[in-house]
Parts: C-alpha cells; structure tokens; sequence
C-alpha cells in the first residue's frame, strides 16, 4: 500500500513537471520561473523517493517489493538478498569487501 501510494504521487508529481515541459519556448529560453518550478517538483519527487531507496520496503537496485530482504549497515540500506549477494560479490572482487560486510 504505501509503495502504491508513493508511485501514484510520484505519477501526479511527473505528469506536472511534463505539463510545464510543454509550455512554449520551455527548451528555448528556460525560463526562470518554470526552471523553479521544476525544481521543486523534482525536490517533491526526490523527498519521496530517498526514503524508499533506503527502507525494507523495495530494494534500491531492482526495485523488488517482495524478496528477502538483508540490511547493510555500512551503507545504512536494505537491498534483497540476490542483489546484496551481487554487490557483496562485485566489491570483495574490487578489494572493497568492508563495504558489504
């Protein structure tokens, strides 16, 4: 649910952003006030998405709502088990395994 509810505000936040897109000359002359009020949809945007990239509820490399989960203290995130496995993987191949403990 509140994956659901986070995508549907995320969808309104986006169609906004791409309705002052299509205001003339938005490309052209990038005005300033269009270009803040972008920028502050897509601080609204982002104000959701940290969050989520952060929490148990989807992993922020497949964006899989429903796998096991496995915290990494390190970076302060939850990722599914088959990612951490991947990254865990990748970094003790790159000489940084404290990164994946």
């Amino acid at each position: 649910m509140v994956i659901e509810a986070c995508g549907d505000e995320q969808s309104k936040i986006h169609e906004e952003i791409e309705k002052l897109k299509l205001i003339p000359d938005y490309y052209k002359t990038h005005p300033p006030e269009l270009l803040k009020q972008v920028k502050e949809l897509n601080d609204k945007y982002w104000a959701i998405e940290r969050p989520l990239r952060v929490s148990i509820l989807l992993c922020p490399v497949c964006f899989q709502t429903d796998k096991d989960m496995t915290y990494n203290p390190v970076r302060n995130t939850w990722y599914c088990t088959e990612c951490y496995g991947v990254l865990k993987k990748g970094n003790e191949e790159r000489g940084t395994p404290e990164e994946f403990p």
